[in-house]
């Protein structure tokens, strides 16, 4: 039976300067580790908040990508560069700001160096991408097309929070169903939206600034990049590339810290 803590020992520990004794002991169970000045959340805790955050900004970028592209169809892909609304700025102005949480979220808890690098490339190109649009009053449509591969980043992160909790395991036929679902809306939504983009920009290059025309073939080309990287980290940790894939390839970080677990 564990041994409570009084009022009187708490007053003689706080007059005795011995706070840090105190702190301790209160919280000897508490699910986070104290460093002393702040309280550092352990990865694994830290991947599950990550990951749900991310979740539900994939899920309303995502929708509000796909309401754009049924209701203003002509906008996005026969006038992407010079249609414009104002109310139309707030869904990237929303994503601007899940990437600036996310970069700070991974700077100060992430332990990942490829993690982390890959994730600064992916938001701060995106991020420059969006305020180009917003400040511009140009691609907006553009931009919009571009938060249609969140549709598969909500499976990525399915995905990731079933390894994280243990329930890839528990709900094995489901989890094999959203690898699945998982494979075939990133070569659609990643590969096939980013194809149509390089080739707009290519066919219409001689009607855009330089600027826009070579941001349009720059940024096609490195998201293309980290893309096709992620899709091969993706298949060897699924185990789709055989013993290639898990001698060569790196794997996601939930990935590891479920092996880790077990």
């Amino acid at each position: 039976m564990e041994e409570e803590i009084t009022w009187k020992e708490i007053e003689y520990k706080i007059l005795n300067g011995q706070t840090h004794l105190l702190t301790n002991k209160i919280l000897k169970n508490f699910p986070f580790e104290n460093t002393g000045n702040e309280f550092k959340i352990p990865p694994w805790q830290y991947r599950l908040q990550n990951f749900t955050v991310s979740f539900i900004h994939s899920v309303m970028s995502a929708t509000c990508a796909l309401c754009f592209a049924s209701f203003h169809t002509e906008a996005m892909f026969e006038q992407p560069m010079h249609w414009y609304k104002h109310w139309a700025i707030y869904g990237l102005l929303f994503s601007l700001g899940y990437f600036f949480h996310d970069m700070q979220d991974v700077l100060r808890f992430e332990n990942s160096l490829i993690t982390i690098q890959f994730t600064l490339l992916h938001h701060l190109s995106s991020s420059f991408a969006f305020v180009t649009a917003i400040t511009s009053r140009k691609f907006v449509p553009f931009a919009y097309c571009a938060l249609i591969m969140e549709t598969n980043s909500i499976f990525l992160h399915i995905r990731a929070l079933m390894q994280l909790s243990n329930n890839s395991s528990k709900h094995y036929i489901f989890y094999k169903f959203i690898q699945l679902i998982n494979v075939i809306t990133f070569v659609g939504c990643r590969f096939g939206i980013q194809a149509w983009q390089i080739y707009w920009v290519y066919k219409h290059h001689n009607a855009m600034h330089t600027f826009f025309a070579a941001f349009g073939y720059i940024g096609g080309i490195v998201f293309y990049i980290i893309n096709g990287i992620l899709f091969l980290r993706l298949l060897a940790a699924d185990g789709m590339l055989g013993d290639f894939g898990r001698k060569h390839v790196h794997k996601f970080r939930e990935d590891v810290n479920n092996e880790k677990k077990e």
